[in-house]
């Protein structure tokens, strides 16, 4: 089950994994502030990680090489490398 920041993605191992995607309270009186601030938070660390293991990690450098040589844009690719 795929859901957004505040719920998780339950895996095989039982392990929970945030997504990068943002919400937004959607009710008849606006209460605070929304989640995107923490959204923006995670999808940072995410980015960073994301950027680091398309250098050192074997399987996503591949994946990453397969991305370069379908022409995909370098944002693209790191956005990929983040949700994979």
């Amino acid at each position: 089950m795929i859901t957004t920041v505040g719920t998780v993605i339950e895996g095989a191992a039982g392990q929970s994994i945030p997504t990068v995607e943002g919400t937004q309270r959607l009710a008849d009186r606006p209460r605070g502030r929304t989640r995107l601030a923490q959204v923006r938070t995670l999808h940072n660390v995410l980015y960073m990680a994301a950027l680091s293991a398309s250098r050192y990690s074997p399987a996503l450098k591949t994946f990453h090489n397969r991305l370069v040589a379908a022409d995909k844009k370098s944002k693209v690719i790191i956005v990929a490398i983040m949700r994979k």
